[in-house]
């Protein structure tokens, strides 16, 4: 018996057939009813849950003086929605510090599948159909939403879109409408200021995250090894952004070589060409800002690298030379002039349905368990144990039973997919005078020792504590990330997962999503809620530190094979802060970790099994 797919607290919900992409109405807006309403009484359409008031724009800054709602017709003498076809620069970055969503757009906006699922077809801004009304799909905490807006526009006192344009096709509207969407989504367009690509990408796809650091891993031997990452990467779909860690003293600071700090940027190709003899590897990058800010370096658009390529090859790179902000660099300058790379792996409900339809169902063979959970102060949200060891163990329990291994795997090993992310984080910015508020968060994975205890709380609901348990592994150190991830090859058997905030008495909702190669029977998931009144040290403290299994791989490439970091023993210390080299474009985004564990990480080591290397004369991906 399957569960219901819903999204309400503290309930499990397994989907068994990942391409069930039932899309409910945002705040209960039916577009076809309210469509069909506008034309049947010759109006355009009014959005009374997204006003054109001063509120859905800013709420701790003042509008801009002139600002305006306009429509399209207000706006231009010939508005389209989509002029010819859609192409990754058409989408602009406005008076916004948007530059991480505008990124995940331009990267959604090559994959015509990803495109389809977000912004539906056959809308129209002429005609008898048009009745100023529009709709895009969105993730949005496991359940995908039909967005409805009108297409009134902030525009400034020239005329001009306040926030997403396309300036090269200043009669196209599609991008300034999605960013209206999202923005009704998130609560009003100030709570896009500031954020990270992959929480973009996420909301379009429904994908999972994968962060490789590489500041931290820029050695030679592993920088081939990170390219054929790239390359796997965009043979599966996934979606590539990168950054280079924010200057804290300066926001989005401008380096000598044209790249920016702190600013989100979009990997729209790679490819390999060969040059007197010998291969090179080039990546094309997008600036959001659509301008002249541009790498200035080797195979920039006024390289003299350009001047020794045909003019054939030249066309089949794309190969333009205008401030429209996409450039191609060396992998070499890239690889040691970005810090970040994130990666959006698509889950098979990200493609559209007629798309799953066609492909071997076999190899889209991920099954999704969601648990949305809860944590309430007083009862469920018991921290990271800093301070009140006892309260760790008030936190949600999910206990997890794996029985199956990998196909043809010789280890027999299975390997799960651990996604936690919090919920309404964007939308919350709103009570908190527009600062961040992603909670430092973690989880834990932990095997339970005894198949008897593992039953006994199954039919019980009883907790489990450290003298049942064996520690694992977890996501990481805590961290402000709206979701953090990690894959894992275990043996089968019984595991525990805690999901937990650092600070105990936080309050907060989240997403729990589990990828397994075979699906998790209703009998094999569980929560766990019945808590005992007084716990004893061997509840509390483990008393032997357990080394971490070397079968578990740290921030693996979740599709495909990738970088592996072990861990070592870990023991409670005070908390340390650093800062994260993750993407924002925003004070009001940057990240943070938050450690209360020692660790030592060895190399890491990134392994590829990739049949076809990028060897190949003009192979682009």
């Amino acid at each position: 018996m399957d569960f219901d797919k819903i999204d309400i607290r503290n309930q499990v919900v397994r989907v068994t057939c990942t391409a069930d992409r039932k899309i409910v109405a945002f705040r209960n807006q039916n577009f076809e009813l309210l469509k069909r309403d506008c034309l049947r009484n010759g109006k355009l359409f009014e959005d009374s849950e997204f006003p054109t008031e001063d509120r859905s724009m800013f709420y701790t800054q003042p509008v801009p003086y002139g600002t305006k709602w306009k429509r399209p017709s207000e706006i231009s003498s010939k508005p389209v929605f989509i002029q010819d076809e859609v192409h990754s620069n058409d989408l602009d970055q406005g008076y916004l510090g948007n530059c991480w969503f505008i990124a995940g757009c331009s990267a959604i906006a090559l994959v015509p599948e990803l495109f389809a699922n977000v912004v539906p077809k056959d809308q129209q801004m002429i005609g008898p159909n048009y009745a100023g009304i529009f709709r895009f799909h969105f993730w949005n905490y496991g359940q995908w939403v039909e967005v409805v807006i009108d297409d009134r526009l902030p525009v400034d006192s020239g005329n001009k879109l306040l926030f997403c344009s396309n300036k090269q096709e200043p009669n196209e509207f599609w991008a300034a409408l999605l960013e209206k969407a999202y923005a009704k989504l998130s609560g009003c367009y100030e709570n896009l200021d500031g954020g990270h690509t992959t929480d973009a990408l996420i909301d379009m796809t429904g994908g999972i995250q994968e962060n490789f650091e590489i500041k931290e891993m820029r050695r030679e031997s592993l920088k081939n090894d990170m390219w054929k990452v790239l390359v796997c990467s965009r043979k599966h779909k996934s979606l590539i952004g990168a950054s280079i860690a924010p200057n804290p003293r300066v926001r989005e600071a401008r380096l000598s070589n044209g790249l920016v700090m702190g600013h989100a940027y979009t990997v729209t190709s790679v490819a390999c060409i060969e040059l007197n003899g010998r291969d090179i590897n080039l990546i094309r990058v997008r600036n959001p800002w659509g301008n002249e800010v541009e790498w200035k370096g080797s195979w920039s658009d006024n390289s003299y690298d350009w001047y020794n390529i045909s003019d054939d090859v030249k066309q089949a790179l794309g190969y333009k030379r205008m401030p429209d902000g996409e450039f191609w660099m060396n992998f070499d300058d890239f690889y040691y002039n970005f810090e970040t790379i994130q990666l959006c792996n698509l889950t098979p409900d990200a493609f559209a349905d007629e798309i799953l339809g066609s492909q071997d169902k076999s190899k889209l063979s991920w099954k999704l368990t969601s648990y949305h959970g809860e944590w309430i102060p007083g009862q469920s949200s018991g921290g990271s144990g800093r301070g009140g060891e006892a309260l760790f163990w008030t936190n949600p329990q999910f206990l997890v039973t794996l029985t199956d291994v990998d196909p043809d795997d010789n280890e027999n090993m299975a390997t799960i997919i651990i996604a936690l992310l919090q919920k309404n984080t964007r939308e919350r910015r709103m009570n908190n005078n527009g600062e961040s508020c992603e909670e430092f968060i973690q989880f834990r994975l932990y095997r339970i020792l005894s198949d008897e205890d593992a039953h006994l709380a199954k039919t019980t609901g009883r907790r489990l504590y450290a003298k049942s348990l064996e520690r694992c592994s977890t996501s990481g150190p805590y961290i402000n990330l709206r979701e953090v991830t990690k894959r894992l090859r275990v043996a089968p058997g019984n595991y525990l997962i805690i999901p937990s905030c650092y600070d105990s008495g936080i309050s907060g909702q989240f997403l729990l999503r589990l990828y397994t190669e075979h699906p998790i029977n209703e009998g094999n998931c569980s929560i766990l809620s019945d808590h005992k009144g007084d716990l004893d040290q061997d509840d509390i403290f483990f008393s032997v530190p357990k080394s971490l299994d070397d079968a578990f791989s740290s921030w693996t490439n979740l599709l495909i094979g990738a970088a592996t970091k072990k861990d070592e023993d870990y023991q409670t210390s005070s908390a340390t802060y650093t800062k994260s080299n993750q993407n924002s474009s925003s004070p009001k985004s940057l990240t943070y970790v938050k450690q209360i564990v020692e660790s030592k990480d060895e190399d890491v080591e990134i392994k590829i099994d990739a049949k076809k290397g990028p060897k190949n004369i003009r192979r682009f991906f």
